[in-house]
């Protein structure tokens, strides 16, 4: 896919997918912002939501206990451990349904990642979330075990639908355009789902590290304890609590198509790239997709 920029705000918007990712204690509030998000929009062919699963409540180390003797890291003003250092002190595997245990305390524990996907049906008005029927919806689990051809063909079915979607934009935009190679496209996700499942661990220990550092500041440092520094997003990336969506858009009448894309994912979890480190909201316009 390419993207080009473009100048002026775009005239129609389609959406044709839309997602959100949340921990399983917002699991039914992402559940209710996602539908909200299809009923605005039901042209939506493909809905994605992750939820991730700890095994535990984070709390912070204890003021008198091993991590914050051990953890104070200088007398005098202390900084925390750089991230190969903190992890370093690990007790314990790195896996799914382990906890990451630095000087006897608990960091992160992630236990599973699932993934809900809908495609909407020919005849549906628009998807329906609460739908379990699974020509319509696919559920799985990344964890100890990889329980995830269900989701890998329901996104594909969905990408077919998509790039279908796309195209019949385009026409609209263009009657006498020639959008065959569009519609005759294979679309192949590179799915990965062991390297997926290697890049959520990573996202656990990166969260590990970052409640210490946030615990530190608050413990040795005199920074406010807040909620955000209590406990971070358990991926660490910045928070948002819009909804993830693809937009193709209508363009001025002096260009042929326009795309945006949105993304605000609040925790996201890669299906072939490991997260970076902070994630900025996105909105980019374009003037021609091709797949």
């Amino acid at each position: 896919m390419t993207i080009t920029v473009v100048e002026n705000a775009p005239k129609v918007v389609l959406i044709p997918c839309v997602g959100e990712c949340a921990m399983s204690s917002d699991m039914a509030h992402v559940f209710t912002k996602v539908e909200d998000e299809i009923i605005a929009h039901p042209e939506a062919v493909l809905a994605i939501i992750v939820i991730i699963r700890e095994a535990i409540n984070y709390q912070g180390p204890k003021d008198i206990s091993t991590a914050s003797i051990s953890l104070h890291n200088g007398r005098h003003n202390p900084e925390p451990l750089p991230l190969a250092n903190f992890l370093n002190l690990r007790s314990t595997p790195q896996g799914f349904n382990q906890p990451i245990r630095i000087t006897d305390h608990d960091w992160a524990h992630l236990a599973s990642v699932e993934y809900f996907v809908w495609v909407k049906g020919d005849n549906q008005a628009r998807i329906d979330v609460r739908n379990t029927n699974p020509q319509f919806m696919a559920h799985g689990t990344l964890g100890s075990v990889l329980q995830m051809d269900g989701v890998s063909a329901m996104l594909q079915r969905g990408m077919d639908k998509v790039r279908d979607m796309m195209a019949r934009f385009s026409r609209t935009l263009d009657i006498a355009g020639d959008f065959s190679t569009l519609e005759e496209a294979e679309v192949r996700l590179p799915l990965n789902w062991s390297l997926s499942a290697k890049f959520a661990l990573t996202a656990a220990d990166l969260t590990a590290h970052e409640r210490y550092e946030s615990w530190h500041d608050v413990q040795f440092k005199g920074v406010k304890l807040t909620k955000q520094n209590h406990d971070p997003p358990y991926c660490p990336l910045e928070s948002d609590h819009d909804g993830g969506s693809l937009e193709l858009a209508t363009p001025p009448p002096h260009t042929r198509s326009s795309c945006t894309s949105r993304t605000r994912l609040r925790k996201h979890v890669s299906t072939s790239q490991p997260p970076p480190r902070k994630l900025r909201k996105t909105k980019g316009k374009a003037q021609k997709t091709d797949v």
